[in-house]
């Protein structure tokens, strides 16, 4: 990109939320939970961006 002279933005996302070890909740679940809680606040910051 720099010898073209073109510019990008790169970011990332890490989600994470409580996890009760004793609720019998599989590793795929657990993750499912996060990435859900990720998305869910991002989308929240994305709507307050827009309305100020």
């Amino acid at each position: 990109n720099r010898a073209a002279e073109r510019r990008f933005t790169l970011s990332m996302s890490i989600g994470s939320a409580p996890v009760d070890l004793d609720s019998g909740q599989t590793l795929d679940e657990m993750i499912t939970h996060a990435d859900a809680a990720m998305y869910a606040d991002k989308a929240k910051k994305k709507k307050k961006r827009k309305t100020t």
